[in-house]
C-alpha cells in the first residue's frame, strides 16, 4: 500500500497512527483481557475450526444442520 497520495493531496494531514502503534494497542488489549495464543488460534475465533468442532461434538450434522449432540 502506498500512501504517498495523501501527502501530495492533503498537505496538512499528519497521521496519528503507525502500523507498529496499532499492533502495540492490539497486543495491550489482548494482554489486559488475558487472551492467550491458544485462545486466539483456537476454534473460538476461527469460523471453520469452530464449525468443525461443532460437527465433531455432534451439534451439527454432515449437512451443517443443527442436531442434538451425540451421547458419548
Amino acid at each position: 500500500m502506498d500512501c504517498n497520495k495523501i501527502a501530495r493531496v492533503l498537505h496538512e494531514f499528519k497521521p496519528q497512527w503507525t502500523a507498529r502503534r496499532g499492533v502495540e494497542e492490539l497486543y495491550e488489549s489482548y494482554r489486559q483481557v488475558g487472551l492467550t495464543l491458544d485462545d486466539f488460534e483456537g476454534a473460538r475465533y476461527k469460523r471453520i475450526a469452530h464449525v468443525k468442532k461443532l460437527v465433531d461434538d455432534g451439534w451439527l450434522d454432515s449437512d451443517l444442520r443443527w442436531c442434538r449432540p451425540v451421547a458419548g
